[in-house]
């Protein structure tokens, strides 16, 4: 491969690097990447002499300023400024791309693919930036190498376009595999330094950089109102939003009915659920604890559980939840508690969120009964049913009913007579179309036409059933699943796991029922092949990603630096610290495991081997002999004894050219030497040693002269 086609495979490489980064940071539109990308791709074929055209380069300069002044007149006119600036970044870099010509375009190049990665760090922090950001260590050193070689082997010709220069440029022996493997070598000090910076600077708080704000992917169920024939089909996304550890098992079920409770709806009305419009109180949080209901149980279990950036900042509950544990954010290297809120209907939200994951504790206890009273305007909302649909459905209820006249149902059996009737009698069927969708009435078609539909037409039948019956009951949305991740050691729930159940107050507290037929859990199940397992690698690595890099704050910093403390401290003899010192010292618990009787001679062992790959790397670096660079480091040293050492700034070429155009009298000899040494350097001219002994004597009449 050439020259110039190395240079412009790197070039392109860096340029589809820092799209990437900006394109997924930013969650631009596919329409606007396929626009993208599609224009890099047309570039690629742009090739002297049409670069040159003053035609085409007037044409870029107009869809450049086009550019901008359609930028300008969208945030003038309430455009998003930041969705403005990532797309008009994105064209430069085409721009540029569709016009490189010479060394200095080739740097532009590179400094937008470094702006587009700043501009990404700050919008993104996702596994996916991470690859992006890999790719730019690596990649890096190439471009910049390669830019300052082209521009030394340009600099020493007035154009570009110079027969001599193309020759070099075309020339195969100027770069090749090894001088990539070099360059590339320096990625590993550079990702060291960085990683060590990453580690070492004081953390001021997770997604502090983050300008998008708290927005996340779009999950239906959990806002304001839930439209019951537009719920939506979304039991075939899987995409995971929530991660749940469980206490540690010695060998995990594979799949878990984990029913994560998310919101409730108290008010139905024109086939759609809404929450009543309450002011919300903030729960008081106790060193780093949150109670949210009090349990007649002193037995509490403990699941940590990691939720994506949805668009509602809903916290799932596990059933049983009495409380949340949530560490403080760090704000400017600061702790601060977290803002959680709770409305009625056990509704928990946080408040102070970013872009990144959600992480929490939930504290359940198993059984507890929680009992609490209903206000009398509370239960009439419960209880609310709309009067065109109460006489139909008062029918249906007393069907269900049918046999208990001697003595009325309770409303526990009530409720499970229509459990049984929606879920177990084989009458109503599961099914993820909208067959319901478009009629008046979607709840009476389900009821009593079609008698087939999704969790939310179940949900829905049995509150208002129950409500009808004077027993209290409101929907609940959440999610209920659960696939064990083997490489994050976690359940994953999915968006496709999402679901409606209800809850009925009976005997003073909330009960909850679930009338959906079991056919729901066949609808999504992993098939267990090498897609699914590659989809769960890749998820316990953007987690793995998301807790430890993204989530890497003060408190994490301070924790990790005092492990390493703890690490260092097993080396001490026994008789550096006293029995009291090990018993009180808070930092023996975040040590690292014991390592037993370590010999003392292992870091010296280590200081060893430090030593000797440090020795290597200067020994590496030693300048070979090169007999190029003496002839001309002999040049230079016989013109600066008579009197004309070359600046700093200066190539050997202008040297030549100017004293040519001096008429020195070392002036031929000179610029035969540098022709030369050109030719020999950057082109595929040889010189022999006939040759090279000639030269040398040519300069010995330079240094006789002086």
């Amino acid at each position: 491969m050439s020259f110039l086609d190395l240079h412009k495979w790197v070039s392109y490489l860096i340029a589809t690097l820092g799209l990437l980064a900006l394109t997924i940071g930013a969650a631009v539109s596919v329409p606007f990447m396929i626009v993208v990308f599609g224009g890099v791709a047309l570039s690629w074929f742009a090739e002297e002499p049409l670069i040159s055209n003053p035609r085409y380069e007037r044409g870029w300069t107009a869809v450049v300023v086009l550019g901008l002044i359609a930028s300008i007149a969208s945030a003038l006119t309430g455009g998003s400024t930041l969705d403005l600036i990532i797309r008009y970044a994105a064209l430069l870099q085409v721009a540029r791309l569709a016009s490189r010509r010479t060394a200095r375009e080739h740097l532009q190049i590179a400094v937008l693919a470094f702006l587009h990665l700043i501009a990404a760090t700050i919008m993104s922090g996702g596994l996916d930036y991470a690859f992006s950001f890999v790719g730019f260590v690596i990649v890096t050193p190439w471009m910049l190498a390669l830019t300052h070689l082209r521009a030394e082997i340009e600099s020493h010709y007035e154009h570009e376009l110079d027969p001599k220069a193309r020759r070099i440029l075309l020339s195969k022996e100027v770069a090749g595999p090894k001088f990539l493997a070099a360059s590339a070598s320096l990625a590993i000090p550079l990702f060291i330094a960085t990683a060590a910076f990453f580690l070492i600077f004081p953390r001021v708080g997770v997604g502090f950089m983050n300008i998008r704000g708290a927005h996340g992917r779009q999950v239906s169920g959990f806002g304001q109102d839930v439209d019951l024939g537009g719920f939506g089909t979304i039991r075939a996304d899987p995409t995971v939003v929530l991660r749940v550890k469980l206490p540690p098992q010695d060998n995990p079920a594979q799949r878990l009915a984990l029913r994560m409770r998310g919101t409730s709806f108290d008010h139905f009305e024109d086939g759609r659920w809404t929450r009543s419009t309450s002011m919300p109180r903030r729960v008081p949080g106790t060193a780093d604890y949150y109670p949210l209901r009090p349990y007649s149980t002193q037995q509490t279990e403990e699941l940590q559980l990691i939720l994506d950036p949805i668009d509602e900042q809903v916290i799932f509950l596990p059933t049983d939840t009495v409380g949340l544990k949530v560490a403080p954010k760090i704000v400017h290297g600061l702790p601060r508690e977290r803002m959680i809120a709770m409305s009625p209907g056990l509704d928990v939200r946080y408040t102070d969120g970013d872009a990144s994951a959600y992480r929490y504790t939930a504290v359940v206890a198993p059984g507890a009964r929680f009992l609490e009273p209903l206000e009398d305007e509370a239960r009439a909302e419960y209880t609310r049913v709309p009067e065109e649909a109460r006489e139909r459905l008062q029918a249906l209820v007393d069907t269900i009913a049918a046999g208990a006249e001697d003595e009325p149902l309770s409303h526990a059996e009530l409720a499970t007579k229509i459990l049984r009737t929606l879920r177990d009698s084989g009458e109503y069927g599961y099914s993820l179309e909208q067959v319901n969708g478009q009629a008046d009435d979607p709840l009476a078609s389900f009821l009593f036409e079609t008698k087939q539909g999704h969790c939310e037409f179940f949900s829905t039948a049995m509150a208002l059933l129950l409500r009808t019956a004077g027993v209290p009951a409101r929907n609940v949305t959440g999610f209920v699943g659960g696939i064990y991740n083997p490489y994050g050691e976690y359940y994953a729930i999915r968006q496709g796991d999402a679901h409606s159940w209800i809850e009925a107050y009976i005997d003073g507290e909330w009960v909850m029922f679930d009338p959906t037929p079991p056919a729901r859990g066949e609808l999504l199940v992993e098939d267990g092949g090498v897609m699914s397992r590659v989809r769960a690698f890749i998820d316990a690595m953007r987690t793995r990603w998301s807790r430890e890099i993204v989530g890497f704050d003060l408190r994490k910093q301070v924790g990790l630096l005092r492990r390493v403390m703890g690490f260092f401290k097993q080396f001490r003899s026994e008789a550096e610290s006293t029995p009291g010192d090990r018993e009180d010292d808070d930092d023996e618990k975040w040590s690292l495991p014991a390592l037993g009787s370590v010999d003392r001679r292992i870091p010296f062992g280590f200081g060893a081997l430090a030593l000797i790959a440090f020795g290597y790397v200067l020994y590496s670096r030693r300048r070979p002999h090169d007999p190029l660079v003496d002839l001309m480091e002999r040049l230079d040293g016989a013109l600066a004894r008579v009197g004309r050492p070359r600046p700093e700034t200066t190539t050997p070429l202008a040297r030549a050219r100017s004293l040519s155009r001096e008429d020195h009298p070392d002036a031929p000899i000179v610029t035969e030497v540098t022709e030369a040494y050109l030719d020999a350097r950057f082109g595929n001219a040889e010189l022999s040693p006939e040759r090279m002994k000639e030269l040398r004597k040519a300069i010995g009449t330079i240094q006789k002269r002086g």
